[in-house]
């Protein structure tokens, strides 16, 4: 778990500690709202479970594409994308954490959705304790832009990896795309006069994420010793509004048919974009086979 908690956790910056990561969790289990839980069978119905369904499914394509089997979330919190893994008939699947509240939510997330919860690993991403060359597939989403140094936990990832493995990383720095400036002219105009009027508000200050460019993690995967890596442009859906019911008729409609007429389009990733659009990075590395 990192020394620093993502936004996406919370619909919010919370700025902290594993312990803080803790609260988070448990405080998601306790009070079950929208976000407890995003993984859906049917429609999303918020942007980040839109998001979540289109990372999952990208996972799923490019883990098929390398005939992975064995599967390890590093850094699962709520295990939402292990969610989509098991739904889809994959069994070999592990989850590590270092919060014992990510163990008791991503427990509840998948007896509620009627799934068998894979083996859970209490443990720091950096040393997990874990056999080396154990998993196929290793993947995380929006871990690596909370760590000072993300070498450490590319290296245990390296290290676990088989001979051949994959890694599946999205990354979430600190940027705004600039296509999120014309879409919220376009979808939720208002909000720049509440700006003037009210102030930035506070989940848009003090979020900790890395400022590195693409080219950084490329070079960090090269040096840990991975025989070939790529960092892409990632997700051009950005969150333009606040409101949940005007996100949830407006904004995912919109993106809804945006994301059908890209996918006419032969892609490997279905949110791979471009720097003007782009949430974040999408990481993709790979093990030398022997």
């Amino acid at each position: 778990m990192p020394a620093k908690v993502n936004a996406e956790a919370t619909n919010g910056p919370v700025p902290g500690c594993a312990s803080q990561w803790g609260g988070i969790w448990h405080q998601l289990q306790r009070v079950r709202s929208n976000d407890s839980c995003l993984f859906t069978r049917s429609q999303p119905g918020t942007l980040y479970q839109f998001w979540q369904r289109a990372y999952a499914r990208d996972l799923i394509s490019f883990a098929q594409r390398h005939g992975c089997e064995s599967f390890l979330e590093l850094g699962c919190g709520r295990a939402t994308t292990s969610m989509y893994l098991a739904d889809k008939g994959y069994r070999n699947i592990s989850l590590v954490d270092l919060s014992r509240d990510a163990h008791r939510l991503a427990a509840s997330n998948f007896n509620q959705m009627g799934l068998r919860l894979p083996p859970f690993i209490l443990a720091d991403v950096r040393s997990s304790g874990l056999p080396s060359g154990s998993f196929d597939c290793i993947y995380n989403i929006g871990l690596l832009e909370h760590f000072d140094d993300p070498a450490e936990v590319l290296h245990e990832t390296y290290r676990l990896l088989k001979p051949g493995g994959v890694v599946f990383m999205p990354i979430f720095p600190e940027r705004t795309p600039t296509l999120a400036f014309f879409l919220r002219c376009a979808l939720n105009p208002l909000s720049f006069a509440r700006r003037w009027w009210r102030g930035v508000a506070p989940d848009e200050h003090h979020i900790k994420r890395t400022i590195a460019p693409c080219t950084h993690y490329e070079n960090l995967c090269i040096d840990t010793g991975f025989s070939w890596s790529e960092c892409m442009h990632y997700n051009p859906f950005p969150k333009v509004v606040r409101d949940s019911f005007y996100e949830r008729k407006v904004v995912l409609s919109f993106y809804r048919t945006a994301e059908w007429i890209r996918n006419w389009k032969s892609r490997d990733f279905s949110f791979r974009t471009n720097a003007f659009s782009s949430v974040g990075y999408l990481l993709i590395a790979g093990k030398q086979a022997r």
